[in-house]
């Protein structure tokens, strides 16, 4: 596994937030956390990218504790885009920007390698955003940036992607844009995505695998049409749900 968690606990204060939460990922994998606010989603998140350092429990990274792991090689290996993201800098273009996820400044005392700018290119390119280079991230609309700060997560080229509610302030096509590609560039170069998610029905559509998280345990996982039950949201959620098939995708309709 590329991505395992042991019965991790952590919190903030002295109540924990993770209680004995297990999720294991692999290469090619796009695997989707969903559950109710204050859940613990992004708090495990932040765990598997070394920001938050566990209670107890053990988190490996391609087989390695990640204890034993420098911030400098984990932040080549993941690569991880929060909820809330700095506003960058409003002078910078684009193209800067996402030259940014890989290097450490543009100050111009050291000449960028030429891998980096091909690195850029090619993941505008992929997000098909080539036409957004020269542009100044202060002309940017709110989801425009969004696709820039994924196209920087990206360049990195890691082995491990994170994010955290990525298709916030994205329109449906922009949001069906950017999950698909997430889902095609997973298996392409073989990429552990975790998404922490809130629509279910994008998470059963695109996702290998499911947690369903609730009072910072797991309480359900495996392939959508295992962990979407009825039953089983209606006890997290506290409404009624049905399920109907799409393609043979578990799609969730909440009826209160």
């Amino acid at each position: 596994m590329l991505v395992k968690v042991q019965d991790l606990v952590y919190g903030y204060g002295k109540e924990p937030v993770l209680r004995g939460v297990s999720l294991s990922a692999n290469e090619g994998e796009l695997v989707s956390i969903v559950g109710p606010n204050g859940s613990g989603k992004s708090t495990l998140l932040k765990c598997i990218a070394g920001i938050c350092r566990p209670w107890r429990g053990k988190i490996e990274i391609a087989g390695r504790d990640i204890t034993r792991i420098s911030k400098r090689e984990l932040n080549r290996i993941v690569s991880y885009l929060p909820q809330e993201t700095t506003p960058p800098p409003s002078l910078l273009t684009v193209y800067e920007y996402v030259l940014l996820g890989r290097v450490q400044s543009l100050s111009g005392r050291v000449a960028v390698p030429e891998e980096d700018h091909r690195a850029v290119l090619e993941t505008l390119d992929m997000l098909d955003l080539t036409s957004y280079a020269k542009r100044y991230m202060n002309e940017l609309s709110g989801g425009e940036k969004q696709l820039i700060y994924i196209a920087q997560a990206l360049a990195r080229k890691p082995k491990i992607l994170l994010l955290d509610e990525p298709l916030n302030h994205l329109d449906i096509k922009n949001q069906f844009k950017v999950i698909r590609l997430l889902r095609e560039l997973t298996r392409k170069l073989d990429l552990c995505v975790i998404i922490v998610m809130h629509d279910i029905n994008q998470a059963a559509r695109y996702s290998d695998k499911i947690y369903l998280m609730n009072n910072g345990e797991i309480v359900a996982e495996g392939p959508p049409d295992e962990v979407l039950e009825p039953e089983i949201l209606e006890k997290v959620y506290g409404i009624k749900f049905r399920i109907v098939y799409d393609e043979n995708v578990p799609q969730v309709i909440p009826i209160g």
